[in-house]
């Protein structure tokens, strides 16, 4: 995930979806400059599909909604520029699956698209794992796209074109390196399976949409980007405050309160609330009274509290050393040589430098996890007990990480 996270910021993405994931469970949580948002199986299932919503942390004030519909499709609602946007992010079933399967996952998608209002702009996007073809002079299908359509395509042109939606990939003229979303060298095949979808009048300006070969994470898939601008808005001049204090409104604090569970410090906070309680006189008015009290509470938790330490998101894991940052570098740069010569030493050197990363990162994961235990046994039983709990506590990413949106 960081090498993600780093091919991201270096081409400066607002928003990413991620497609067969296989992670468990749902959830968010912080990672560097990006809100991670994942759907996944239950926990008690073999880990399958599942999807993720990388969205830029400048933007998490424009977040309304997410939903986690199922390990293949979820929602986020945003206002972008003033434009209420629904993004769904899909992993599709492979055109070897079921016709049941197939069936299911579009009748779900089609209740989600029709429980969107109609002004709202839509942009579906994922490994939708269909060929759709190329055709001219179509509402859906461009004719700068492949050649081939199979099942799964044809179920999705259909999809599309009830629901007045378009496929971008085929509208934007591109070498065909720069179309084809997944390749697999041994065998020479290469197809169109990953889509940017949106509505046939959207009133956004869609610029642009090809792959992106550069950015590499071990799969099959290339990045494909998409690139839109937003016309103008005319905002409603907001309503000025009528006095300083109306302009200057304190932010809400957040006080230490698990300092509360030692006994000295609880009875110090309960003596300072007694003080500033009897310093107020009573008032038969409810708001004075409501804010007297207030006051109160607010003075009696920054002497005996204090406010909560902020706390510092990690920028990268403990385990991401300058070592790996270094071979993840030379990965990548043999991985744009294998594909601007394309001959088989240049493949063969791209894998052993894939394989000598693999190997770094699990030799440092091990290496790190058995320091963390060798720490904990250490502490069990001896006098820095109160420790094991803070370091346990320390390693719980999923909480510590989780962010409030």
């Amino acid at each position: 995930m960081h090498e993600i996270l780093l091919a991201l910021d270096e081409g400066g993405a607002d928003l990413a979806v991620l497609t067969e994931t296989k992670r468990k469970g749902r959830g968010n949580e912080d990672l560097d400059n990006y809100i991670h948002l994942w759907s996944g199986v239950d926990k008690s299932r073999r880990a399958a599909a599942g999807v993720s919503i990388l969205i830029n942390k400048r933007h998490k004030n424009y977040i309304k909604t997410y939903e986690y519909r199922s390990e293949r499709i979820m929602t986020l609602t945003l206002s972008i520029y003033g434009y209420d946007t629904t993004v769904i992010a899909v992993y599709a079933p492979t055109d070897d699956s079921t016709q049941q399967l197939k069936d299911d996952f579009y009748a779900d998608l089609s209740g989600i698209l029709d429980a969107i209002p109609h002004h709202r702009e839509v942009i579906l996007t994922g490994d939708l794992n269909a060929r759709v073809g190329s055709r001219f002079d179509h509402d859906v299908v461009g004719q700068f796209c492949e050649i081939c359509v199979n099942n799964s395509g044809e179920m999705l042109v259909n999809f599309c074109a009830q629901s007045s939606l378009k496929i971008l990939n085929g509208f934007f003229e591109h070498k065909k390196i720069h179309r084809y979303t997944w390749e697999r060298p041994s065998l020479h095949q290469k197809s169109v399976l990953d889509y940017f979808i949106c509505r046939q009048r959207s009133r956004f300006g869609w610029q642009d949409c090809r792959v992106k070969r550069g950015p590499n994470c071990g799969s099959d898939h290339y990045m494909v980007e998409a690139k839109m601008v937003c016309p103008f808005v005319m905002k409603q001049p907001s309503k000025q405050p009528e006095n300083e204090e109306q302009q200057k409104l304190p932010k809400e604090q957040r006080w230490n309160l698990c300092l509360l569970q030692q006994e000295s410090i609880r009875t110090l906070y309960q003596r300072r609330l007694a003080e500033e309680l009897r310093t107020r006189l009573p008032n038969n008015n409810v708001e004075t009274e409501y804010e007297n009290i207030k006051a109160a509470l607010q003075s009696a938790a920054m002497q005996a509290l204090g406010p909560m330490p902020v706390r510092k998101m990690k920028r990268k894991p403990p385990w991401f050393t300058e070592e790996i940052k270094k071979l993840i570098e030379d990965k990548n740069n043999l991985f744009n040589n294998w594909l601007a010569n394309k001959n088989q030493n240049s493949r063969d050197r791209y894998r052993s430098k894939n394989r000598e990363l693999k190997k770094k990162i699990k030799e440092t994961k091990d290496r790190f996890w058995e320091e963390k235990c060798y720490q904990i046994e250490n502490y069990i039983g001896g006098a820095q007990s109160t420790e094991v709990w803070r370091t346990i506590r320390s390693l719980k990413t999923n909480e510590t990480n989780k962010t409030q949106i």
